[in-house]
């Protein structure tokens, strides 16, 4: 009996906005996991969204693992159920996801740290963002908001397409972060750096900054690299 494919599950404009809200952390950039009563959700800036836990209703993270091709982005079709929390950290987002049953998506690598220097700016600096939506909902005014994930401009060297993106810096859904933003933080400013840990099948391994606290920033210019 054939059964239709799975539809890739997509929130809807409302809901990414209060994710996004202050005090809402980024788990990673481009990715926020959010924990709903049936599990966690990683949700992409562009609001597609991979449950971390077995359903028959969406494309998951069981059907990534298996190597189904995830689908198209359709028109928003998942309406996040209170209550739900917008987890912290990428320790916590492993977590979760394993005890929803994902142990093989979750396991950590040698090599791979959390967040563990702490700098505070000693002159205006600049970074990039890798996101998969033309706009930045992190960017709200001239603010990024706290707990905004950013990556060094050597990383440019690397993460030369959007697929690469998704690799380097552990992205749930094979979509490519294909916008990339420059922003120059200012002296003064609080930051956390370390090197993106495996998650989601995908091998990580890029440098990311968390922005500590909200900051005026200045946002200089976006531009888009290919797929691949």
């Amino acid at each position: 009996m054939q059964t239709d494919p799975p539809v890739l599950m997509a929130l809807h404009d409302a809901d990414m906005q209060a994710i996004n809200q202050a005090p809402h952390p980024e788990t990673g950039m481009n990715v926020q996991v959010v924990l709903i009563a049936d599990g966690p959700i990683a949700v992409l800036a562009d609001g597609s969204a991979l449950p971390c836990y077995a359903t028959q209703n969406y494309y998951d993270l069981f059907d990534l693992i298996a190597g189904v091709p995830a689908p198209q982005r359709g028109q928003p079709n998942f309406t996040l159920p209170a209550p739900y929390r917008v987890v912290s950290s990428r320790l916590q987002a492993q977590a979760a996801i394993a005890a929803a049953g994902v142990a093989s998506a979750t396991t950590p690598a040698v090599g791979a740290h959390p967040l563990i220097a702490r700098r505070t700016l000693t002159a205006p600096t600049v970074f990039l963002r890798y996101i998969s939506s033309a706009k930045d909902r992190r960017f709200i005014g001239t603010n990024l908001l706290p707990q905004t994930y950013l990556t060094t401009p050597l990383e440019a060297g690397t993460a030369t397409s959007g697929f690469a993106a998704v690799g380097r810096f552990s992205l749930p859904l094979p979509v490519p972060a294909c916008t990339v933003i420059e922003y120059e933080l200012p002296a003064g400013s609080v930051i956390d750096a370390g090197t993106v840990a495996p998650l989601f099948g995908q091998s990580g391994g890029g440098v990311e900054i968390c922005l500590a606290s909200s900051s005026s920033v200045t946002r200089i210019r976006s531009r888009t690299v290919p797929e691949y």
